[in-house]
């Protein structure tokens, strides 16, 4: 199994517990709305403002009672198994043994990262609110309705596993920096970093496709990473939205 396999094996857990996050949510909002003035499938407008007006109040602690804005603690919580993991590979690839290094240093970035979770509770509460005002104001089929909020809840759900699988990602690398530079690797000029993943796909990121196709190899030295990851060599910018590409260490030497 290499990283992006194990990584992969916690998102599946993620998608897990948020599917179920998911159709409380629907459940009970359609639950609520269902209360609202109703004839012949449409919503009266005039006679559902007042429920309207205490729609957002509603969802807010809807979303908040589902778990939205906690269904990734476990994801957070694997961080010392995906650590060790990419402990034990590094040690096999370089073949050598490992020190450890200070987790708890790594762990909080990656909290600090995955603490703007949140934002993304925010605005699905907000972008919710605003289809419900929207199809009520405008008299909606009742059933559209529905659909606009699952459709909503749905692009929702995929930002949420594209925004923990990049952190995720993010986590793996600055684990590989900070084995790299406890193991002082890349203070060689002839040390060599492979950018390694998922092959590429239709959908694969320009600067992925420029590193892993146009170049000569995908083998970089400390100063061509420090480059690509400014955004130098293939502009871009970071993050790299569910990029399953990352640098890790190799025994490889340049020149070889």
């Amino acid at each position: 199994m290499d990283i992006f396999e194990y990584i992969d094996t916690q998102i599946n857990e993620f998608n897990v517990e948020l599917d179920s996050v998911i159709d409380d949510i629907l459940f009970e909002t359609e639950d609520y709305l269902s209360r609202f003035v109703i004839e012949e499938g449409s919503i009266i407008p005039h006679k559902n403002y007042s429920k309207l007006t205490n729609f957002k109040s509603f969802f807010t602690k809807t979303v908040t009672a589902a778990g939205f804005y906690t269904v990734g603690e476990s994801v957070i919580n694997g961080h010392k198994q995906l650590y060790n993991e990419v402990k034990k590979i590094t040690a096999k690839t370089l073949g050598k043994k490992i020190p450890d290094i200070n987790i708890n240093i790594v762990q909080s970035l990656q909290k600090l990262d995955y603490s703007k979770y949140g934002n993304l509770a925010d605005e699905l509460i907000n972008a919710i609110d605003t289809v419900v005002k929207q199809d009520v104001q405008n008299g909606q089929l009742y059933k559209t309705m529905i659909d606009n909020i699952r459709k909503q809840l749905g692009k929702f759900q995929f930002r949420a596993e594209t925004y923990v699988r990049t952190v995720k990602k993010d986590f793996t690398q600055t684990i590989q920096n900070e084995l790299a530079r406890k193991i002082k690797f890349g203070k060689d000029d002839n040390d060599l970093w492979e950018y390694f993943g998922a092959p590429l796909q239709s959908n694969s990121h320009d600067e992925c496709v420029w590193a892993l196709r146009t170049r000569p190899n995908p083998y970089f030295t400390q100063a061509e990473k420090d480059e690509f990851l400014r955004g130098g060599g293939y502009p871009h910018s970071e993050p790299r939205w569910n990029c399953q590409h990352i640098f890790v260490m190799t025994d490889k030497k340049r020149g070889e």
